[in-house]
């Protein structure tokens, strides 16, 4: 089967753009020039979260308790 795209079009706001980049949205229409590179450093804004994903990163309560095993 092939994969289905989802795209964010519209006004797509940085702040939101981690976040729908978790939930499953594959591209994003970025209408304004000079966004890329915002859209760009909101990826790298949090690197702990708490809820569990698709994304291949581990949630928080999941580090704690690797931690406390170590």
């Amino acid at each position: 089967m092939d994969a289905i795209e989802l795209r964010a079009t519209g006004d797509v706001l940085s702040d939101q753009f981690l976040f729908m980049l978790r939930a499953g949205f594959d591209s994003f229409g970025i209408r304004k020039d000079g966004e890329a590179a915002r859209f760009a450093r909101a990826v790298t804004r949090y690197s702990v979260f708490y809820q569990p994903t698709g994304d291949g990163r581990i949630p928080a309560s999941r580090l704690r308790h690797l931690r406390s095993v170590l």
